[in-house]
């Protein structure tokens, strides 16, 4: 993996680029790139660790964009841009009691988080937890969520 910074952008952007190689260690190619594969969404949420930790570039709570672009011999370039925009939050939880359990932290932490503003939606055997930009949750109630959702 390759990182490289775009020096002069207010939006804070990186250039990810992978070798053909390297993205057939993680089990992908260029053509089964897709966020409905586990890998892929792995490989995503690598890259967001990677520049957070090593460009202190972090998504908190702002939109991200990614656009993907494959070489032709093979491997592929990420361009993502992080921007200043605030974004809604989605929490993925296994099942009713691991949501259940997160909504009733948040309820009793200091301060507590108002998670009445959130929609829950069901999706397959699991539920998510949509929270709108407005209502973001403080650190401490993000931290809560991300601890039990998947």
């Amino acid at each position: 993996m390759i990182i490289k910074l775009i020096a002069g952008n207010v939006c804070h952007s990186a250039i990810v680029s992978f070798t053909e190689d390297e993205l057939s260690q993680l089990g992908l190619s260029g053509d089964r790139l897709s966020l409905q594969n586990r890998p892929t969404r792995l490989l995503m949420n690598g890259i967001f660790k990677a520049l957070e930790k090593w460009c202190g570039l972090s998504r908190d709570g702002h939109f991200v964009t990614v656009a993907c672009r494959p070489f032709r011999q093979g491997g592929c370039r990420f361009r993502v841009e992080f921007t200043r925009q605030p974004s809604a939050r989605l929490y993925e939880f296994r099942c009713a009691d691991d949501m259940l359990d997160a909504a009733n932290q948040l309820l009793l932490g200091q301060p507590p988080f108002d998670i009445f503003h959130a929609e829950i939606q069901q999706r397959g055997e699991g539920f998510a937890l949509y929270i709108p930009a407005e209502y973001s949750p403080c650190p401490a109630a993000a931290a809560i969520l991300s601890e039990y959702a998947l």
